[in-house]
């Protein structure tokens, strides 16, 4: 059986690829019908801001993304 070692250091990015549970998507700017920009979506965003993703709010990507917010707002 193999082992895992952990390896100590700053993780610089999270990349996250999948499917829907990772992927919600978006098209506030795709001309369509189909919106999730209005309440329910959003209601466990902080705010309870609808974003325009189909989801009632943070996904798994976004909890381990948290502990690197503060590297990625520094970029901005």
């Amino acid at each position: 059986m193999n082992s895992i070692t952990a390896a100590a250091g700053d993780v610089p990015a999270v990349f996250t690829l999948g499917d829907s549970f990772v992927d919600t998507g978006n098209n506030n700017y795709v001309v369509t019908i189909a919106k999730s920009n209005f309440p329910p979506y959003g209601r466990d965003f902080p705010g309870e801001t609808p974003t325009g993703r189909f989801s009632n709010g943070r996904l798994i990507p976004d909890f381990l993304g948290i502990r690197y917010l503060s590297s990625v707002t520094d970029l901005i």
